[in-house]
């Protein structure tokens, strides 16, 4: 199955050890840093990325690309209340506080914006991008600047951007270093293989995407050889909010917790051997019960994961 298929389907939607970062340590450093904005286009779609180098740092840089999530509520570059917005990228939470803690770590840090210049709301998921191939065409981007160390490309997102994340391994081999696909949902999935690359899943232990199907997944993956881990952060919510959650209409594909759907090439089955096709997995996986709370006080925590994995990998 082609990458874009998978995606179309999946984005609508066991500790690290070694370095550790002291997440309230880096996050105190707000990012200043000079920002390059860059517009791209792959297979006649468009998407902007902002380039941020950390200080004093020698080339080659290691570098982490990270994408966003279906509310892309915060930006980063020359974002004017007024007049162009041409060199402002839209992102997340999650990607603002990654950008913080790698650029700190001394990665240099990729941000895809996928919506921005598609005009995409975040509303509409059945309109998402497939932001997948965005990173993929970055990588090429990347690792032919001498100014960044072809061997060490990072990809990691949160919740869309985590299911563009989980895309990669569908495919088997990709050009990235490790990969963390962050809330990813994993309710529709690769089949477990073996793969070259490392692989971190973050999850909240009270997310509407339960962490059960992508602990199965990473389980299957350790089976088949894999270095694959998992890091479940107890309180958190989807957004890594510890507060009381609210819930709210939202098309999310999280009906198929206890059943996972198995992508294995042409064939679909459910965990139990049921078979089944992309137009019934959608049907059966796909609620529209969506948690959040109004905080985000475990972000930086998950984060921190992601950039210590990165660090040892």
């Amino acid at each position: 199955m082609k990458l874009s298929s998978w995606l179309a389907t999946v984005l609508v939607a066991c500790g690290v050890t070694g370095v550790t970062l002291s997440a309230h340590a880096k996050t105190a450093e707000r990012s200043n840093k000079p920002v390059r904005v860059e517009h791209y286009t792959v297979e006649a779609q468009a998407y902007r990325v902002a380039f941020l180098l950390p200080d004093a740092a020698q080339a080659p840089l290691p570098v982490v690309i990270v994408q966003h999530g279906s509310s892309p509520t915060e930006s980063i570059g020359d974002c004017p209340v007024w007049g162009s917005k041409k060199n402002c990228v839209k992102t997340d939470v999650f990607s603002k506080e990654l950008t913080a803690q790698a650029l700190a770590a001394g990665f240099a840090v990729a941000v895809i914006d996928a919506f921005s210049e598609l005009g995409v709301s975040s509303r509409d998921k059945t309109q998402f991008p497939n932001a997948t191939r965005y990173a993929l065409h970055l990588h090429t981007v990347l690792r032919s600047d001498p100014r960044f160390d072809a061997s060490r490309i990072y990809y990691t997102g949160f919740s869309y951007g985590g299911a563009s994340v989980l895309t990669v391994l569908h495919s088997g081999d990709a050009p990235f270093r490790a990969i963390a696909p962050v809330e990813a949902g994993c309710q529709i999935q690769p089949s477990g293989r073996r793969v070259s690359y490392p692989v971190l899943f973050v999850l909240g232990d009270r997310s509407h995407y339960p962490p059960k199907p992508c602990l199965y997944l990473q389980k299957a993956l350790q089976d088949a050889g894999s270095n694959a881990q998992a890091v479940v952060l107890e309180g958190g919510n989807h957004n890594f909010g510890v507060g009381p959650s609210r819930s709210g209409p939202s098309r999310s594909l999280n009906g198929c917790t206890d059943n996972p759907v198995i992508v294995e090439g042409p064939t679909w089955r459910h965990l139990d051997g049921r078979p089944t096709d992309r137009r019934q997995a959608m049907e059966t996986c796909t609620t529209f019960i969506g948690l959040a709370s109004d905080d985000n006080t475990l972000m930086p925590k998950a984060v921190q994961h992601v950039v210590t994995f990165f660090l040892n990998h």
